[in-house]
C-alpha cells in the first residue's frame, strides 16, 4: 500500500459538498500508449492522497492495459475505460475528433456518481499535481484554499531529462507558463456548461469563486483557459508538466498520435530548445527519498519490474523509427517534422533528407509550406531558413515575397 504521513484534525461540515470543505478527491486522465509511464502516473496520485483514479484508453497500441490490469488488481480506486466507442460517431478520417474532450466527460461523470468525491481534477499522463511543500495531502490542501468552485493550478514545465526514463521530480529544472488545470468541485461540475481541459465552461460564471494556487482570484490571460502571463508567483501547489522527458523519449512520443489527428506525429510539440531562465525545484531531499522508496515499492507490490523491462526496450527502439518513412510522406508534413523536431540529433538529419532530394520528388510538395517553413525557423536557424526559401524559389522563380526573403537571409547572414 502506499506509505503517507497525512495531517490530522480536519473536521468535515455536514454540508461539505456544498461548501470548500473538501472530502475525496479523484483525479482522471485520457491516455494513449502510456505503458511506459503510467505506474508513475498512478502511484504519484496515490501518495498525494487522491481517492479515486479514472483512465480513460483511446486507440492504444502498446501494453497500457497490461500495465493497468496489474495495478487494478492491487488497488480497486483505480479504474479504467476503453473509450474506444466514441469512434463509431467518427468523421470521414475514422476518428472522432472530440474523443478526448468526450472522455473527459465521461470520467468527470463517473467521478462525480459517488457521492463521496466532493472534487475532481482532470490531467493529462505527463502532469503531476504536487504542493509546494511535498508533504500536503490533496484534500487539506483545498481546505487550505479560499471558497471556490474551481482551483487553476499552474503548470512547471521540466527541462529536457538528461537520461532515458528519469523518475518524477529527478530533474529539478522548470520553467512557469500561463496554462493551467482546474480542481473542479461537484458545485462547479452540477453548474457545468461544457468540459474544456483546462477550465471547465459553467452555464453561470462564479469569477469571484474561480481562483489559482495562491489563494487569489484567477485572472485569465488572452483566452479564458490560460492565465495571466505575470501571475503571482506565490503558488502553494504547481502541476508538473513532463512534456519532453529525455531525447529518446521524447523521440517515441511524437510517434503517439493526438486524439484528434490524423497525423503520423504529434504537432503539438516545438522541439526540444534549451532555456535559459529556468527555475529550480526546492523539494527536501528526506521527503524526495521517501517518495521513491514508496514508488520502488508500488512497482514491486504490483508485480511491475519485467514487464516495465521489455516496455522501455521497445521505446528505445521505437525513437529510431521517427524518419522511417517514404519522401512523399515526409513532404506532406514538411513543416510539421521541421517544427517537432527542433533541437534533436534528428533534425541536422531531417534537414539533409529534404535539401538532397531529387527535383522531380520536391515538385510534389507544397511551395507554401517550404516557404511557411523557412520562416518559422527564422530565429531559430536562419541558414536552415535560407536554404529551404531557396529551395521555394527554385520552383516559384518569380515569387517576389520568396525573392525578398532569400536576399534578406543572405544580407543578415553576411553581417554575422
Amino acid at each position: 500500500m502506499i506509505s503517507k504521513k497525512l495531517s490530522e484534525g480536519v473536521s468535515m461540515v455536514s454540508n461539505a459538498l456544498q461548501s470548500n470543505s473538501c472530502q475525496d478527491v479523484a483525479v482522471i486522465a485520457v491516455i494513449k500508449d502510456e505503458s511506459a509511464y503510467i505506474h508513475e502516473w498512478i502511484h504519484h496520485y496515490l501518495y498525494f492522497g487522491f481517492k479515486h483514479i479514472y483512465l480513460g484508453i483511446n486507440r492504444t497500441t502498446d501494453r497500457t492495459t497490461e500495465v493497468l490490469d496489474l495495478i487494478c488488481s492491487q488497488y480497486s480506486n483505480v479504474k479504467y475505460f476503453v473509450m474506444d466507442w466514441i469512434d463509431k460517431d467518427a468523421d470521414k478520417s475514422g476518428i472522432n475528433p472530440s474523443m478526448q474532450r468526450l472522455s473527459f466527460s465521461f470520467l468527470a461523470n463517473e467521478a462525480f456518481r459517488d457521492p463521496n468525491v466532493s472534487h475532481c481534477l482532470s490531467v493529462d499522463a505527463d502532469e503531476f499535481f504536487y504542493p509546494t511543500d511535498f508533504k500536503q495531502d490533496v484534500s487539506h490542501f483545498i481546505n487550505s484554499m479560499p471558497y471556490n468552485s474551481r482551483l487553476s493550478i499552474h503548470w512547471a514545465c521540466q527541462e529536457v531529462d538528461g537520461r532515458a526514463f528519469s523518475a518524477p521530480f529527478e530533474n529539478k529544472k522548470y520553467y512557469t507558463t500561463p496554462q493551467v488545470k482546474t480542481i473542479m468541485s461537484r458545485e462547479a461540475f452540477d453548474n457545468l456548461r461544457k468540459f474544456t481541459l483546462h477550465v471547465p465552461l459553467l452555464k453561470i460564471s462564479d469569477k469571484s469563486r474561480h481562483i489559482d494556487a495562491s489563494g487569489n482570484i484567477f485572472k485569465k490571460g488572452k483566452h479564458r483557459e490560460i492565465s495571466e502571463s505575470n501571475f503571482n508567483k506565490d503558488q502553494k501547489a504547481f502541476i508538473l508538466h513532463r512534456m519532453i522527458r529525455s531525447e529518446t523519449e521524447y523521440l517515441a512520443l511524437l510517434l503517439r498520435k493526438r486524439p484528434s489527428s490524423t497525423l503520423r506525429v504529434k504537432d503539438n510539440r516545438d522541439g526540444i530548445i534549451q532555456r535559459t531562465k529556468l527555475f529550480a525545484l526546492e523539494v527536501n531531499t528526506e521527503d524526495l527519498d521517501a517518495y521513491y522508496r514508496s514508488l520502488d515499492n508500488f512497482i514491486v507490490n504490483c508485480a511491475l519490474t519485467d514487464t516495465l523491462t521489455g516496455i522501455r526496450n521497445e521505446i528505445v527502439s521505437n525513437s529510431q523509427e521517427i524518419l522511417n518513412i517514404s519522401d512523399e510522406d515526409l513532404l506532406k508534413d514538411v513543416d510539421v517534422y521541421y517544427k517537432v523536431l527542433k533541437g534533436t540529433s534528428v533534425f541536422p538529419t531531417l534537414h539533409n533528407r529534404i535539401t538532397s532530394m531529387k527535383i522531380t520528388t520536391l515538385k510534389k510538395a507544397s511551395i507554401d509550406k517550404l516557404r511557411d517553413t523557412a520562416l518559422m525557423l527564422e530565429s531559430y536557424n536562419m541558414l536552415i531558413s535560407l536554404e529551404l526559401m531557396q529551395l521555394a524559389l527554385q520552383f516559384r522563380p518569380n515569387g517576389l515575397y520568396i525573392k525578398h526573403k532569400v536576399s534578406a537571409y543572405q544580407g543578415k547572414l553576411k553581417q554575422e
